[in-house]
């Protein structure tokens, strides 16, 4: 994946255990861990151009999300 790293959050897994530790639901646990992409919904950026950097398919939704890079946005890059 080519996404920035502070956009890049580990997902929390429980392996079929509660808070205690105990084993609650049997034959989970031992998978791949995904990670978890921050995704700006709110996309309250107007008029301002912007460059698509890459577009990437999700491993948590079923969509494939980009990366933009906002010009007039001091910098900041962000995941639509």
């Amino acid at each position: 994946m080519i996404f920035v790293k502070h956009l890049i959050k580990n997902r929390k897994n429980s392996g079929g255990r509660n808070s205690t530790g105990r084993i609650t639901v049997r034959h989970r646990g031992g998978s791949f861990a995904k990670c978890f992409l921050l995704v700006n919904f709110r996309r309250r950026i107007f008029n301002t151009v912007g460059k698509i950097i890459a577009i990437e398919k999700d491993p948590v939704r079923t969509s494939f999300v980009s990366l933009v890079f906002f010009i007039g946005n001091t910098g900041h890059m962000n995941t639509f």
